[in-house]
């Protein structure tokens, strides 16, 4: 029995977040008598990517309540036997934080997903924030319910129930100091190994197992942490970026805007009007609205980018805490294993020298041989239970990595699939800007003399005339037709600008390069 879990809303109430929750049972496939047949389902993930079970995204709650419970009948799907349970649920930051401290307490050494810190008050007005809190819900939850074992527990059956209440656990007055301790005592990465080498000879003990088991997890965890620190320097950066662009747009625009509205030299403070003077402002205007929304798009993706693929770094991270505690508990084992064999070894060496010196039905003799007697049976009890210790970590370090590539692997997709869906909508951005500036009757300047290639200035035309082409000599005065082409003619406004330039020169003012607005 497994289960899937989609978060599709979270909202502060009271100092908490409620998550609205709709889970549906993963029904294995059953294998019918007939040419076709179907592989065994070890994952959640598995079935769905086979598309033999067509399953649906919305949640369907009923009149009932936010705890409803409803059965969809399979008909017509192939190899589904009865009816997959569905239900809608409504739970509490702190009803996750009961579940979690239910399951570490049933499964001591296992490697459970870590639960997300508490939000603190100061982030529960912030949507992104809140969004965040929704995400790492949903993959926790999703980690949870791959595991049969974890499903078929009577905490996690209790949750997902529409027996429990909305104000079972915790609420208004719950105080955030126990949940504080809880998240920093449990599933710490930073604790070290339990390093420990036998005195005697154990046949069953490989150290250099146990030193490359070590220092893989080292590895691990060290360049996981570098990843984690690099990824958020990198959205720090593109922060500061995003707003040096929006900075410099709006630095652009007063360049602009003062060269436009400059005097000229014959005393006129008239500044010019007509179809270039809006051209320029729609343009102006546009730069202005894309960098800002640019900003903004771009903060609201990292929420889905940037910051979902570092919380998943982060929890794989958390989970080597409990890694290294089942590493601990097998080091333990081999401490007990080690202890109960020189028990053995010295019950058995006191019973030898008894026997050699005293007759079998010697009371001293007896004792002595049920002595070794007992000692053997702790020593098998001891090295079964030190092979135990030691499959497990080999069961658990083969579960992480497994979970840890699938995670990673579904995080990156994510990402790349954010950023494809980003990209169009910039390219859609473009497309409406460009769009606009059409409607005003803009043409291309004609063609470079040694490039051949327009230098995409844009002019105006009269209202109501062709959209041609036109030269420099006929083309309407533009505060951006600085550039001239060599062998043409310049024009009215070109004049007056090389004009002011030259006056400059010769009244000692400060020297510009011709043919640069005097605005840069």
């Amino acid at each position: 029995m497994r289960y899937r879990f989609i978060v599709f809303r979270a909202q502060p109430t009271k100092g908490t977040i409620t998550f609205s929750i709709y889970l549906e049972e993963v029904v294995k496939p059953q294998v019918h008598t007939g040419p076709a047949t179907f592989s065994a389902v070890t994952s959640p993930t598995d079935e769905y990517s086979a598309n033999e079970l067509p399953l649906s995204t919305v949640p369907q709650p009923n009149s009932s309540g936010s705890d409803s419970s409803s059965s969809n009948s399979n008909g017509g799907t192939p190899g589904v036997a009865g009816a997959r349970i569905t239900r809608t649920l409504d739970r509490t930051w702190d009803q996750c934080e009961w579940l979690q401290k239910k399951l570490l307490q049933s499964f001591r050494l296992q490697i459970l997903p870590p639960l997300s810190e508490r939000p603190s008050t100061k982030k529960l007005a912030d949507s992104l924030a809140i969004e965040r809190q929704r995400s790492q819900i949903e993959r926790w939850l999703n980690r949870l319910g791959a595991r049969e074992s974890v499903c078929e527990n009577g905490s996690f059956d209790h949750f997902i129930s529409g027996r429990m209440s909305h104000d079972e656990v915790g609420g208004a007055d719950k105080k955030s100091f126990s949940s504080k301790l809880f998240n920093m005592f449990t599933g710490i990465a930073d604790q070290g190994f339990r390093m420990y080498t036998p005195i005697g000879d154990i046949n069953d003990y490989d150290e250099d197992e146990e030193e490359q088991r070590r220092e893989y997890i080292l590895r691990v965890e060290e360049y996981t942490k570098d990843l984690a620190d690099a990824m958020s320097n990198m959205h720090a950066q593109e922060e500061v970026l995003d707003k040096g662009v929006v900075k410099v747009t709006m630095a652009i625009e007063n360049a602009f805007r003062s060269e436009s509205m400059a005097p000229y030299d014959d005393g006129s403070v008239t500044k010019p009007e007509g179809e270039d003077h809006e051209r320029l402002t729609v343009s102006l205007g546009l730069l202005q609205n894309a960098s800002e929304s640019n900003y903004w798009s771009n903060r609201e993706v990292a929420v889905w980018k940037d910051f979902n693929f570092a919380d998943t770094v982060m929890e794989y991270r958390t989970m080597l805490g409990g890694i290294k505690d089942v590493m601990n508990n097998a080091t333990q084992t081999l401490i007990m294993y080690e202890r109960a064999m020189q028990r053995q070894q010295g019950y058995s060496a006191k019973a030898n020298s008894l026997r050699v010196q005293y007759p079998s039905d010697t009371p001293s003799v007896k004792y002595a041989n049920e002595q070794e007697i007992l000692a053997e049976r702790e020593l098998d009890l001891a090295r079964q239970e030190y092979a135990d210790s030691c499959d497990m970590v080999k069961h658990e370090l083969v579960r992480y990595e497994r979970e840890r590539a699938a995670g990673m692997c579904k995080a990156l997709e994510h990402t790349a699939m954010l950023e494809l869906e980003s990209a169009k909508a910039r390219m859609q951005e473009l497309r409406a800007a460009c769009r606009r500036i059409k409607n005003l009757q803009l043409v291309k300047d004609p063609p470079h003399a040694r490039t051949s290639i327009g230098p995409m200035l844009w002019h105006g035309t009269a209202a109501g005339q062709a959209t041609t082409p036109i030269t420099p000599n006929t083309s309407l005065p533009s505060s951006l037709s600085t550039l001239m082409t060599p062998g043409s003619q310049p024009s009215v406004q070109r004049q007056r600008y090389f004009g002011r330039a030259f006056k400059r020169l010769q009244g000692g003012q400060p020297q510009f390069a011709v043919g640069c607005p005097t605005g840069f």
